[in-house]
């Protein structure tokens, strides 16, 4: 073996301090990080199980390797813990639930948390700019796999590798990038491997249960790529944890895993990203219609 066999790279998140590591997009396990987070796994299975009768339907659906998105209806603070519990356990450590910076990175010890324990990568959403969507899509391609021509990009994928700017207004996943986090990882590709990412393109929680319509966000990441897109029904998390409680009800949970979508046929355009969009909402939609049919 030669030593151009052998090649270095730094982690993607060297040379970032504390806190700012913990609120970047960035950011990679370590030991530490990876130990507490399959801790809280565990236990957060076992407390699904015992407290909430948690179920999955549909297990043959669950993503086996990244790169890969799940989505689902968003109605409770309980839904990506939810979705985290059902994923296989050789995906949990490279799949990062994507949550509200503005809330669940507001402080360090927030941070830290939600970083360590739930694996979650930070999106800011108060100011819209172009940096927050081409960073989740170069962090979930990854790697060389994400270098324009590669098999995972499809045929509509432009030259620079991630997505273009237009249509950013009403995405649903914007971008504030506060003081210690980061934006840049678009232009870094080659320091990543593809990851799992969750997502709820409603962009907010439902305050009555009832799903809205999906952002356009999620057809930004995904347009123009073969990365398979899981959708998901979340039954029960509206009533065990609505928005405006503080602990949890033992009511049961449920999952409904539907079959993979993929949107490589679908443009970079406003167009693609809405039918994407469209797309998914009635693969939700769906699925919530197959639950209720046979009684969850």
């Amino acid at each position: 073996m030669s030593n151009a066999d052998w090649q270095f790279h730094p982690a993607a998140d060297h040379g970032l301090g504390p806190v700012e590591r913990l609120r970047s997009t960035r950011r990679e396990q370590g030991l530490l990080s990876w130990a507490m987070h399959h801790l809280a796994l565990a236990g957060l299975r076992t407390t699904l199980k015992v407290y909430h009768r948690f179920e999955v339907h549909g297990r043959e659906n669950l993503p086996t390797a990244p790169p890969f998105v799940m989505i689902a209806n968003h109605a409770s603070h309980l839904d990506a813990l939810v979705l985290a519990a059902a994923l296989p356990r050789k995906v949990s450590a490279t799949t990062f639930p994507v949550a509200a910076g503005d809330v669940f990175f507001e402080s360090a010890a927030l941070s830290a948390a939600t970083a360590l324990f739930i694996n979650a990568l930070p999106l800011w959403r108060k100011r819209a700019t172009g940096h927050a969507l081409e960073d989740l899509r170069a962090r979930l391609l990854g790697g060389r796999e994400g270098a324009p021509g590669s098999s995972v990009l499809g045929p509509e994928q432009g030259s620079r590798g991630h997505v273009q700017d237009s249509g950013l207004q009403d995405s649903g996943l914007q971008d504030s990038g506060p003081k210690g986090s980061t934006r840049d990882i678009a232009h870094q590709p080659e320091c990543f491997s593809p990851v799992g990412l969750i997502l709820f393109p409603e962009g907010a929680r439902s305050r009555d249960g009832a799903m809205m319509p999906f952002k356009p966000g999620i057809g930004r990441i995904v347009a123009a790529t073969s990365v398979p897109v899981i959708p998901c029904w979340i039954d029960g998390a509206h009533g065990a944890f609505p928005p405006g409680t503080w602990l949890p009800r033992p009511r049961k949970l449920v999952v409904r895993v539907g079959a993979p979508l993929k949107f490589a046929d679908q443009p970079e355009s406003r167009d693609g990203y809405d039918a994407v969009a469209t797309r998914l909402h009635q693969a939700v939609e769906a699925l919530r219609a197959d639950t209720q049919r046979v009684g969850g």
